[in-house]
């Protein structure tokens, strides 16, 4: 069985492997993380996709590949080695008869600092058993090399949370004993005389040299934020960028929700927003002007038959992905409700999966 480098919407071409977990010999069970991989899009982590054996890993660590190129070979209880488990860095989704992996998404930064301090990757999985960990958590652990088995989880099932990794941080600055304070310069003394003209000039106090960027802390970008940045300075020198404003009266919004806030956060557990109205509104507005649910092709326009929804979501400061809601013209402003509110969540816990990034 092979297993592929995914892909994460219609733009994704390549990937890169972070980490892997398992090694050539390991045997693995069906949905264990084989591998981290990044894409410009967001981190995913790799289920294997049988039980098996891994006879050989195709892309090491580091290296960037296309979308659907085999990452590794699985064999399975009943596989006949073939030659399948050769290399094939350029072997795509159409020309490989390997099943397309459902992966979760996952870590996004994981770095090895030196000889003797494991990586990030290590240190989750150091007990045997693998911490789920959201990307911003992920991040915080390894920018400040903890040991996340250290930590104390405060959240459901004992997961650990953002703020349990910022409280760790000050509760190990506060063991620590802050430096001495530097004793004052005393001031040199100025000679006093009457004779101005035996008063030799004195070369003026050298100011103190501000501080460069050179005493700062260089972090480099992960996968995801590298190529994010790329994008945004390639499409402001490549599209036009324009504003327009156009007032809407929202007041029948405003009042349906003020007259509801109480009754649907009792009913359904959360708020409900402006977003979900005025996601109706975009489905409704596609649907009588079809020509903006298109796509420039050459020289014509393709319409589009069918109306999906692209909705953003801030994974509290490490990233913004943009999973999709299918036919959401076919859902009502409480649907659309449930739907953003669920993926939403979905996203910021990683268990959203490729399909729900296409569309």
């Amino acid at each position: 069985m092979n297993v592929l480098m995914p892909q994460l919407g219609e733009t994704v071409a390549e990937g890169t492997v972070a980490v892997w977990h398992k090694k050539e010999g390991d045997e693995v069970t069906k949905d264990e993380i084989l591998a981290d991989v990044e894409t410009d899009k967001a981190a995913v982590e790799i289920p294997a996709p049988v039980d098996g054996v891994i006879s050989s890993v195709l892309v090491q660590e580091g290296e960037t590949v296309d979308v659907g190129t085999v990452l590794a070979v699985i064999n399975g209880p009943d596989s006949v080695a073939d030659d399948s488990s050769e290399p094939a860095t350029h072997v795509t989704m159409e020309e490989s008869d390997a099943t397309v992996l459902s992966v979760t998404m996952g870590t996004a930064t994981i770095e090895q600092f030196d000889d003797e301090q494991p990586s990030a990757a290590t240190q989750f999985t150091r007990t045997g058993q693998r911490l789920r960990l959201s990307p911003v958590v992920r991040r915080l652990i390894a920018e400040h090399r903890l040991d996340a088995q250290a930590i104390p989880g405060s959240g459901r099932d004992g997961r650990i949370t953002r703020n349990d990794v910022l409280a760790f941080i000050e509760s190990q600055a506060a063991d620590v004993p802050s430096p001495a304070e530097a004793p004052a310069p005393v001031a040199e003394p100025v000679p006093v005389t009457t004779d101005a003209a035996s008063v030799q000039a004195k070369p003026p106090t050298p100011q103190p040299v501000p501080p460069s960027f050179s005493d700062g802390e260089r972090v480099p970008f992960d996968r995801i934020r590298r190529v994010t940045a790329e994008h945004m300075v390639r499409s402001k020198a490549t599209s036009p960028h324009v504003l327009q404003a156009v007032e809407a009266d929202f007041s029948a919004v405003d009042h349906v929700r003020a007259r509801l806030r109480e009754r649907w956060r009792a009913d359904h557990g959360f708020s409900l927003t402006y977003l979900p109205f005025i996601a109706r509104a975009t489905c409704i507005a596609l649907r009588d002007f079809p020509r903006l649910n298109g796509s420039v092709d050459g020289d014509g326009l393709i319409l589009h038959k069918r109306i999906h929804l692209s909705i953003a979501v801030d994974l509290n400061f490490e990233g913004l992905v943009a999973p999709v809601i299918r036919d959401a013209d076919g859902l009502t402003v409480a649907g659309l409700a449930h739907r953003i509110h669920e993926i939403s969540a979905r996203a910021r816990e990683g268990e959203l999966s490729p399909d729900e990034f296409t569309g």
